[in-house]
């Protein structure tokens, strides 16, 4: 039997604001355990809640940016459940009267573009954290209690394991581009919990759904849900009786585990928070938040297909995140060609920025400084492994411009056809198997002779003037150094 699976997801995502949801102590737990607490969000008797009004701008830009419906009110609720990590017994959170309502975003699909519902964003509170030690003892953690989260609903749309990462890779996209969260997901500002069920196909009844908890990367959810879908599978074709559950999952061993019997929203008891009024959103107010959006990433990157002529993957990888979209674009415009600039992007600047593990909000080198390397290659002053050791230079402190170094460091590159010549007989009197192998028939060993010409000049000759000078010195044809597809 052919089995359908069905997924939804409930993200949850850590606002960046300076205070906490509810009090005025910093939102940050990375700090010494329990610094960042205070009677507000410790719980203690007659503490009040004062709501921080950021945490409610950002929750209205993320369920705008994620075309949500944005009612005149919104009201908190108390969501109840006793774990050692919430001191008050409860957590303020939203139920009937959320933030956002009735969003949506779309995936790119074979056919066009896919519809993912969104049910609802609601603003909420964080709980605390365990710390498990040695000999069986473990300890609390508050700094995190209270800290604001926004809680993204999906409506169960997606209808694979791969449909769902790419859902929450254009989430998180998102979230990242309208400023409300970092989004890392290794630290926990951004977690996943994953709903599946599988039916046969056709029978558009859903099955009984479980839950996998706190997946903190795209390849752990991808993994989780494959692995889900594949044991409900088994169930049913087995004639076992599936029922709602809450499940983890280890990564690196490719295992789930089955953690406890799924609550319902009856099981939390939810009531109106008494000590927070219904909270009045200003239409107008929203309309000031929706004109401050940025243009989000899967817009942009369609813009940048449609008018700059960029590929579907070459738009995707400069809009990954907005500073890298921004310098892109700004290159883009410098040198009067978005292809090349986002040749450079994806190519040059990633190569050093990962080869320094740097983010390219810290990149030193900017847009009009590689602008300027740039029309140094194109106007063979340089050659590109020349402009790569550039480029490094000034990424370790070199306070010249691009033209400055070059000629203070005699980088120029080498164009006489005499003296790559002249070299390259040098090399073929050195390796007369090598020349020979070619007047064999085996042209692939020029591209050799190439190599060691550029070697020999420490990178500075022309390439096409390298390969030039090979060609003619072996009588071989331009195909002769073209690699061959695989």
């Amino acid at each position: 039997m052919e089995y359908e699976i069905v997924v939804g997801l409930e993200v949850h995502c850590q606002l960046s604001t300076l205070t906490k949801l509810f009090c005025s102590c910093a939102n940050s737990f990375t700090h010494e355990p329990n610094s960042h607490t205070c009677p507000g969000c410790l719980a203690m008797p007659g503490a009040l809640p004062v709501l921080n009004h950021s945490a409610l701008e950002y929750a209205i830009r993320a369920s705008l940016a994620l075309n949500c419906r944005v009612d005149s009110f919104c009201r908190f609720e108390r969501k109840h459940y006793f774990y050692p990590d919430l001191p008050a017994g409860f957590q303020t959170s939203q139920l009937q009267h959320a933030i956002g309502h009735n969003g949506y975003l779309l995936l790119a699909a074979p056919d066009g573009r896919k519809k993912v519902g969104i049910n609802r964003v609601q603003l909420e509170e964080d709980a605390g954290k365990l710390l498990h030690g040695g000999k069986g003892t473990s300890g609390i953690d508050l700094n995190r209690v209270g800290s604001p989260l926004i809680e993204i609903v999906s409506e169960p749309d997606m209808r694979s394991a791969a449909e769902a990462r790419a859902y929450l890779e254009l989430l998180r996209q998102t979230l990242m581009y309208c400023g409300v969260s970092d989004c890392n997901m290794e630290e926990g500002s951004l977690r996943c919990d994953a709903n599946v069920s599988v039916h046969p196909k056709g029978s558009g009844v859903f099955g009984v759904r479980s839950e996998i908890k706190n997946l903190n990367s795209f390849r752990a959810l991808e993994s989780a849900v494959q692995a889900m879908a594949a044991e409900l599978i088994r169930r049913s074709e087995a004639g076992e009786a599936i029922r709602q559950a809450t499940w983890g999952f280890n990564l690196e061993k490719g295992r789930l585990y089955e953690m406890r019997t799924k609550e319902t929203a009856r099981d939390y008891r939810y009531s109106p928070a008494p000590d927070i009024p219904l909270i009045p959103i200003d239409p107008d107010w929203v309309e000031t938040i929706r004109s401050g959006l940025p243009e989000l990433p899967a817009e942009r990157k369609l813009r940048m297909v449609g008018e700059l002529g960029l590929s579907e993957h070459d738009a995707g990888l400069v809009t990954q995140d907005k500073p890298t979209a921004d310098y892109y674009e700004e290159l883009a415009v410098l040198i009067e060609s978005p292809k090349e600039a986002a040749n450079w992007v994806i190519n040059e600047v990633a190569r050093e920025l990962n080869s320094r593990s740097m983010e390219i909000t810290d990149f030193p080198i900017e847009p009009k400084t590689l602008a300027d390397l740039v029309g140094l290659v194109r106007t063979r002053k340089i050659n590109l492994p020349t402009a790569r050791q550039v480029m490094a230079m000034i990424a370790d402190g070199d306070e010249a411009k691009p033209g400055e170094i070059v000629e203070r460091d005699k980088l120029g590159q080498i164009s006489d056809g005499g003296a790559i010549k002249d070299e390259l007989e040098n090399i073929v009197s050195a390796n007369p198997i090598q020349a020979a192998d070619i007047q064999g028939g085996k042209h692939a060993t020029a591209q050799w002779f190439v190599g060691q010409l550029m070697k020999a000049m420490k990178g500075k000759a022309d390439p096409a003037a390298v390969t030039q000078a090979v060609a003619e010195r072996f009588g071989l044809p331009p195909e002769a150094f073209q690699k061959k597809k695989k």
